[in-house]
């Protein structure tokens, strides 16, 4: 995606994985098959929801400049990341061209998560979050409209990180320490 294309595709894969390894290892594509819209704009679309989720700490600083971003790393925020491993899931599914029913089965044969989520909320949420997102996906590929994010504000947005509120950054806190 950026600077090494190597380095920055195994950076992206770990934390990822790290956030949802069974679903990351199954969903990160290797080539893309059909378009998320209808332009062929991928990088543009996944490039900010990867680096809000791998650009947490300074030591992935030349990653997140490799990517146009010179800001500080993004703050953690769990219902956040959630839903950007949401979108990124609903996703990796179109461009793989897997249809809504192959989706819910795949997302089926995850019995951790699943358990995990009627646990903690009484529902398997993060099923039912991906297809909801899949579905507006579809909608907005079949309409040609742009996909809405649940995300406010979007994506990679440098209100998001450290040192920041609304967008107005820190002077002290807009290096990294040391």
């Amino acid at each position: 995606m950026c600077g090494d294309p190597a380095a920055s595709s195994n950076r992206a894969k770990l934390s990822h994985v790290a956030d949802a390894p069974e679903l990351g290892r199954l969903l990160w594509p290797t080539t893309v098959i059909h378009p998320i819209h209808s332009h062929d704009n991928h990088a543009a679309w996944l490039l900010p929801r990867v680096l809000e989720l791998t650009y947490t700490a300074w030591d992935l600083q030349p990653f997140a400049r490799d990517c146009g971003y010179d800001g500080p790393p993004f703050r953690w925020d769990p219902e956040r990341r959630f839903l950007l491993r949401c979108e990124l899931d609903a996703a990796f599914f179109h461009l793989y061209g897997i249809s809504r029913d192959d989706a819910a089965y795949i997302l089926d044969t995850f019995p951790i998560v699943r358990r995990k989520d009627e646990e903690r909320i009484g529902e398997y949420r993060t099923q039912r979050v991906i297809l909801e997102i899949y579905d507006a996906l579809a909608e907005s590929a079949r309409t040609g409209q742009p996909y809405q994010t649940r995300l406010d504000p979007p994506p990679a947005d440098p209100r998001l990180a450290h040192g920041t509120t609304l967008g107005i950054r820190s002077p002290e806190r807009s290096v990294p320490p040391g």
